[in-house]
């Protein structure tokens, strides 16, 4: 198994780091004496999830004392390449068809994984090269009017910053919209502060909001993204509550302008806003 990352998130059913921590260590504890855990070092929370588990702890992050570590990355149009380092010696070079630094993170601790329990390296260093991403993970959707239309499942600030700093690399001056539809009012809630931080990267910001799955609200829904909104306003972002999906809808035909890159992001239902512009497209 892998832990890439340990993280504040689904309060719902973890009240606080601590518990969440505990069930990443449950989770860790259920690999054999005989298996393999690799895990982020540069993760402090993940490195306690793995305390007194009887598997073999294998690193990757931080160059300096990780098992495995990403090296040289260089940005590509087509993607990216790095170097993966086992331990202080070059194991492999790799071409991803992905942007983003945290791809490179995934693509290491796939790699280091593989590597581990006996995967050919030229079969790792292929797999890898041919791997083109997965639907809603800074999926380009096409274009409309000029605009190229990208859809995204981050929910968590984490990946919204992930997301939106790949977009800034991938596409430079261009301006970039960010429709975000929270998931959650406690989520959203507790990491409020978080997310605030998490849009720097955009030029406009549309808030939608909040998609309550498994909560019972009543106006919490609007009130939560209304300040969402007013606190990524406050740090300079250019941000707006938006009522409706439709709404965003009725922006990207009327605010955008050719070269724009418009981003929807969120794991509820935003991803609806495409179909309406591919089905114009088709």
């Amino acid at each position: 198994a892998a832990i890439l990352n340990v993280s504040r998130s689904h309060f719902d059913c973890y009240s606080d780091l601590e518990s969440l921590t505990q069930a990443f260590h449950e989770f860790a504890s259920k690999v054999p004496a005989g298996g393999v855990l690799v895990v982020n070092n540069d993760c402090d929370a993940a490195m306690e999830a793995v305390r007194d588990v009887s598997a073999r702890i294998v690193t990757f992050g931080d160059p300096v004392v990780a098992d495995w570590s990403a090296q040289a990355l260089s940005d590509q149009p087509d993607g990216i390449r790095f170097e993966i380092h086992r331990r202080d010696r070059l194991w492999k070079k790799i071409g991803l068809r992905l942007h983003g630094h945290h791809n490179v993170q995934n693509a290491l601790a796939a790699a280091a994984l593989c590597a581990e329990i006996g995967v050919d390296a030229a079969d790792i260093v292929a797999g890898l090269g041919s791997f083109g991403g997965v639907k809603r993970r800074f999926e380009v959707v096409g274009e409309w009017n000029e605009v190229t239309l990208i859809d995204d499942y981050a929910h968590h600030p984490t990946a919204v910053r992930a997301t939106l700093q790949t977009a800034r690399e991938v596409y430079g001056t261009r301006r970039i919209w960010c429709a975000f539809q929270p998931h959650q009012i406690s989520r959203t809630s507790a990491l409020m502060d978080e997310f605030a931080t998490s849009f720097d990267a955009a030029d406009e910001v549309l808030i939608l909001p909040v998609f309550a799955a498994r909560e019972r609200v009543t106006t919490e829904p609007a009130e939560v993204s209304l300040e969402l909104s007013r606190r990524i306003a406050a740090r300079g972002r250019s941000s707006r509550f938006v009522e409706s999906l439709d709404q965003i809808n009725l922006t990207v035909d009327d605010a955008t302008r050719p070269g724009d890159v418009f981003i929807a992001m969120g794991a509820g239902d935003i991803d609806r806003i495409h179909h309406e512009f591919t089905r114009r497209i088709l």
